[in-house]
């Protein structure tokens, strides 16, 4: 993706802080790569002792479940450096009680028409030393290391990711159809 896009021209690198491995900048921008975003809920009671000493909410879905999603991504462009991503995420509001449809698209559509929420990133897991130090120092998001393997396999017809940690357990391992393989958005 050209790094004339209007998001880059409007949020340009403009700083840059110290981490533990060097000299990071920021806002953290990503160019070009690809992502697999996986929508879905989890059981209520697995998320809410996690957010115990939190000012958020986690949103429901109407089912009684928190609202969530994971996102695998191997970005092979980004301001720091080419490296993989597996994040997993719940919805959430600053007000208790939400609620949102348990339908597969309701999540996505609250993530684009609620800018009064959020996601919040429950776990993350990546593969390059300098942007665990940068979410883990700066961002203050406990990334753990893993190992991924490419969003691309061998099969024309299908995408298959994995990711394990770094005592070499799996943490995700999926294929998908590659129904819009090749859609792109220019932003």
């Amino acid at each position: 993706m050209p790094k004339k896009q209007k998001i880059f021209i409007d949020n340009p690198i403009a700083s840059s802080v110290d981490v533990s491995t060097g000299t990071a900048p920021t806002p953290y921008l990503v160019q070009d790569g690809e992502a697999v975003l996986i929508f879905g809920s989890v059981n209520a009671d697995l998320v809410q002792p996690e957010l115990v000493n939190e000012s958020i909410h986690p949103v429901a879905t109407s089912e009684g479940r928190v609202a969530a999603g994971f996102i695998i991504a191997d970005f092979r462009s980004a301001s720091m450096g080419p490296h993989s991503e597996l994040q997993f995420f719940t919805l959430a509001s600053d007000q208790p009680g939400e609620i949102i449809g348990s339908s597969p698209y309701a999540l996505p559509i609250a993530m684009g028409t609620r800018p009064d929420w959020g996601t919040l990133c429950m776990r993350l897991w990546n593969d390059d030393t300098s942007v665990l130090a940068y979410n883990n120092e700066y961002l203050g998001l406990n990334a753990e290391p893993a190992v991924f393997s490419h969003l691309d396999g061998e099969d024309p017809d299908n995408i298959t990711f994995d990711a394990k940690g770094s005592d070499g357990n799996p943490i995700i391992k999926k294929m998908l159809d590659k129904v819009f393989r090749n859609y792109s958005i220019d932003a």
